[in-house]
C-alpha cells in the first residue's frame, strides 16, 4: 500500500502555513535526524486522530493529537536522546480519541536538537 500523505494548505499564518497530512490508516512517514531530543509542531484539532510513533528500535507510543479547538500545537516528545543518529517513523493509527471525528494526522515542522 503506497502513503497517501498530502501537502495541505493551512489558515495559520505566519506560524503554519503547510503541513503534510494522513487520515488513512497505516500511512507512515520516517526520517532521519541526528540530535538529543525531537518534537512536532502539528495541527490538534477536532478530526485529529492518534499517531504511534517509534525511535529507533524501541517499542512505539501512542500521541493523540485531538483537542477540542484547531489549533497549531508544539509537543516535543523524546528528549535526553544519545547525539547521534536516529531514526522515527510516524504511522497514522487505526485508534481515536473518542471525542474525535476524524483520524487526520497534520505535522507542519520536525523539530530538533
Amino acid at each position: 500500500m503506497l502513503p497517501i500523505w498530502q501537502q495541505e494548505q493551512l489558515p495559520y499564518k505566519p506560524n503554519m502555513e503547510e503541513a503534510i497530512c494522513s487520515s488513512h490508516a497505516g500511512d507512515a512517514l520516517e526520517l532521519e535526524f541526528t540530535g538529543r531530543c525531537i518534537g512536532l509542531y502539528h495541527i490538534a484539532s477536532r478530526d485529529a486522530g492518534i499517531a504511534l510513533i517509534t525511535i529507533d528500535d524501541n517499542a512505539p507510543f501512542e500521541v493523540d493529537f485531538y483537542k477540542n479547538m484547531d489549533v497549531p500545537y508544539c509537543l516535543m516528545k523524546k528528549i535526553n536522546l544519545e547525539n547521534e543518529k536516529h531514526k522515527m517513523i510516524v504511522k497514522v493509527s487505526e485508534k481515536r480519541n473518542t471525542n474525535s471525528i476524524g483520524n487526520f494526522i497534520r505535522i507542519g515542522y520536525f523539530l530538533m536538537e
